[in-house]
């Protein structure tokens, strides 16, 4: 875990990726995860789709939030706050799969 995290902070540190790209990968793979289930039929990963959801609305919102910073000023911040809480309830999601 920690090497992949370095090797993502090395990528923004060498200039070979910027933020932007961080964050339409991240919503590609949670879509990925929307479009392609793994284990669908299981009953105890049924909570991970709706997981997947939260977080790629989350990451959508994040993604939003700085374009609207950048094009209207810092009244498109506020959407952090609702990506914050949809994040927080993917992951609420994701760890009981009940």
């Amino acid at each position: 875990m920690i090497w992949l995290i370095l090797l993502g902070i090395s990528t923004l540190t060498t200039y070979q990726h910027h933020l932007i790209d961080i964050l339409n990968g991240s919503i590609l793979a949670h879509l990925s995860f929307i479009i392609i289930p793994y284990r669908k039929n299981k009953p105890e990963y049924r909570n991970s789709r709706t997981a997947n959801y939260y977080f790629l609305s989350g990451w959508i919102l994040i993604l939003s939030a700085l374009l609207l910073n950048k094009y209207t000023g810092t009244k498109g911040l506020i959407l952090l706050l609702l990506a914050l809480a949809t994040m927080i309830m993917g992951y609420y999601y994701q760890k009981k799969n009940v």
